[in-house]
């Protein structure tokens, strides 16, 4: 099907790590990016073919451009395609952002198992997956499209090689598609807290969400509701399960998970019990905060005190959703100590935990230091003492 000279970049992008400009604006049309058609015939007949595939998308247009590189996934390398309008300056970038979304993704999930995947730019607002093919709109930066590609990328392991319901379970493909693309995002832009913004963001909208576990056609259809139960509350509780598994055994579960329901039909109760599994522990009163109810997380210092050689931290529970507590002290001279309390005080009914430190110099006390849990409000999770002795009680 093509010139001699755009099969050779072709073949030179499927073990290249750079791109490689396949067609550009001035190598289009026939003769040119395609064999001229013997005279008297106006076609050419291309033929695909595709082995573990459930779905299928085109994309044509004389107006596009074409880059190329590829990328190892762990298995062999798969080739990247990007196709667009050269006009479109941010698309420039959308191999380079697809080659790393697949890399990336290979090695935090799963390796990728099909030889190529295909960006183009097309008449939508945001994106929209096929397998091996995304779509999506003429994003206004490069920091936009980073995000747009990565996340339909992601699809391609969820729904696609791990066949959840779309609209049974929205959040379940689209949450864990919100988790990983802020993890791209962070590993991708280093110097921006990508988590923090997502925080932030699921905060703004919390008093309007309703439960994730929610068929999609009974989501409001006005409003945020939907977007924040199917892609932001579950993006963020999947943040905070990280941080109450810690990151190595979140990691073992979540690709267990994937190996696991590859070309299968999971559903909600699969992704919970294999995490159970690998963590070793009932999670129950997690699965049912963060999926089945709108619960917020509210933890407070109520008070620092002064008890003998010791300082004692009292922590009130002012939300619904259960959490771990998570407290850092840092001491006069300048070390750190972290305590951890389990959720089981506040599921046996209690509103206030004590926290006992040794000795008497704590300057400063901190909840939640690493971010990672969805309180709702921060600013009753630092305390700092009132009297330059620390000798008296004080409250935040």
């Amino acid at each position: 099907m093509l010139t001699d000279s755009v099969q050779a970049r072709l073949d030179r992008a499927r073990n290249a790590d750079s791109v490689i400009s396949v067609v550009d604006r001035t190598g289009r049309g026939v003769g040119i990016a395609t064999e001229a058609t013997p005279e008297g015939d106006s076609t050419l007949t291309w033929q695909f073919a595709a082995e573990q595939v459930r779905d299928v998308a085109v994309g044509a247009s004389k107006q596009f451009v074409w880059d190329a590189t590829s990328t190892e996934t762990g298995t062999g390398r798969s080739m990247i395609h990007a196709f667009y309008r050269p006009e479109k300056a941010p698309w420039r970038r959308s191999a380079e952002f697809a080659q790393f979304t697949v890399a990336h993704l290979s090695d935090t999930v799963l390796p990728y198992p099909y030889p190529q995947m295909t960006t183009i730019e097309g008449p939508i607002g945001g994106g929209i997956e096929s397998l091996m093919v995304t779509l999506m709109g003429d994003l206004s930066s490069s920091e936009a499209l980073f995000g747009v590609t990565y996340h339909e990328i992601s699809h391609m392991w969820f729904p696609m090689l791990v066949g959840t319901n779309e609209k049974k379970y929205a959040w379940l493909d689209e949450g864990t598609t919100t988790f990983n693309e802020t993890e791209g995002r962070s590993a991708f832009y280093p110097d921006q807290n990508a988590w923090v913004r997502s925080e932030h963001n699921h905060r703004s909208v919390t008093f309007v969400e309703i439960p994730s576990m929610r068929h999609a056609d009974r989501y409001p259809v006005d409003g945020p509701a939907r977007f924040v139960a199917s892609y932001d509350k579950p993006g963020v509780m999947l943040h905070a399960l990280r941080g109450i598994l810690g990151a190595e055994t979140f990691r073992e579960a979540y690709r267990m998970y994937a190996e696991r329901w590859t070309y299968e039909h999971p559903t909600p109760y699969d992704f919970f019990n294999t995490f159970e599994d690998v963590a070793g522990r009932e999670l129950d009163w997690f699965w049912r905060g963060a999926f089945y109810e709108s619960w917020t997380m509210d933890h407070a210092i109520q008070s620092v005190s002064c008890q003998g050689d010791s300082t004692v931290v009292t922590v009130a529970d002012e939300g619904r959703l259960p959490m771990p507590v998570f407290l850092k002290a840092t001491y006069a001279d300048g070390r750190t100590v972290e305590r951890r309390v389990d959720v089981d005080a506040w599921l046996n009914g209690r509103r206030q935990v004590e926290v006992v430190l040794e000795g008497e110099s704590v300057s400063r006390v901190v909840l939640n230091p690493d971010g990672v849990l969805p309180d709702l409000y921060r600013s009753n999770n630092e305390w700092t003492p009132s009297a330059p002795s620390g000798k008296s009680e004080s409250t935040p």
